[in-house]
């Protein structure tokens, strides 16, 4: 199908790039009087979010809590950046665990855990990153309608990936799924079994980075894109129990075949948008990859 939207990374200050077709933009509703709106009021509460931008022809954000910044407009398309927040933060306050020593209690010459031996007491702040969460909602969800109604675009680039998102505060409350197309797909076949996809993980780590801070080292299943089997097999993960993105069908994707998503144990906003990070990887290494050779 002809692209509707696409999503990149940006390396150097971590952020989402999303590119809205001006076909997209020139027929937005009111989202104002979205379905979607009161669902977050009912979860996160009526203050929770301090404002909804949603007119995209005169105004430069788009989202809650001005969540999506317009920054220009190329090839038919309007292009958003969407700044990773950073969640974990030190407040000028002692460590209430170790008095600001940032010494453990329990661990000889080890660090406190709640402080990292920073001293400072450390807190962690969701509300930026829930606005991100719940404004790609929101837009994925006008996609989705979009397409229930036929409307397509004049595009002419593919659409890669088709992602479906949730938020609630509770487990599984990050959820998401989706479609990778035949286009896609057919890159990740190129790839022998095993092959991992080495800027996915590195744009995951940066975006989990600027979240939580700098981590020295992820276990092999906890930061991981890899092509794993025939057919463009992608398995994705990001730390969590067990979480990451997987084939919807688990007897694997068939040959000739665009494929299905989904996810398991994404609990978190956080989770959420450090996988997508990898998705917008992706599709950035198909585009450079792919169409410049056509």
């Amino acid at each position: 199908m002809p692209c509707l939207y696409e999503i990149g990374w940006r390396k150097r200050i971590p952020a989402l790039i999303l590119k809205m077709h001006e076909s997209v933009v020139e027929s937005c509703p009111d989202l104002r009087k979205s379905i979607w709106l009161p669902h977050f009021i009912k979860n996160f509460g009526f203050q929770f979010f301090d404002q909804f931008k949603c007119d995209l022809l005169g105004d430069l954000y788009f989202g809650f809590d001005c969540a999506c910044r317009k920054i220009g407009e190329a090839n038919g398309f309007w292009i958003f950046e969407i700044p990773i927040p950073q969640i974990k933060k030190q407040i000028n306050e002692a460590c209430h665990y170790c008095n600001g020593t940032g010494e453990s209690k329990y661990l000889s010459d080890g660090k406190c855990l709640s402080c990292d031996g920073c001293g400072a007491e450390v807190i962690m702040d969701w509300k930026k990153i829930e606005a991100i969460s719940a404004s790609l909602v929101v837009f994925f969800n006008l996609i989705l309608l979009r397409n229930e109604k036929g409307k397509e675009s004049n595009s002419d680039f593919p659409q890669l990936i088709l992602i479906e998102t949730m938020l609630e505060r509770k487990m599984h409350g990050g959820s998401l799924g989706g479609d990778y197309s035949l286009s896609l797909v057919n890159f990740l076949r190129s790839f022998a079994p095993n092959t991992e996809i080495v800027e996915m993980k590195n744009a995951m780590i940066l975006a989990h980075r600027k979240m939580f801070g700098k981590k020295d080292k992820y276990g092999i299943y906890e930061m991981e894109a890899k092509v794993a089997y025939e057919n463009g097999w992608l398995n994705t993960s990001c730390p969590g129990n067990a979480c990451g993105l997987h084939p919807a069908d688990n007897m694997g994707p068939k040959k000739g075949e665009g494929y299905k998503f989904s996810c398991h144990n994404v609990d978190t906003a956080a989770q959420q948008i450090t996988l997508i990070a990898g998705l917008a990887a992706l599709c950035d290494k198909y585009r450079k990859e792919v169409e410049n050779r056509q």
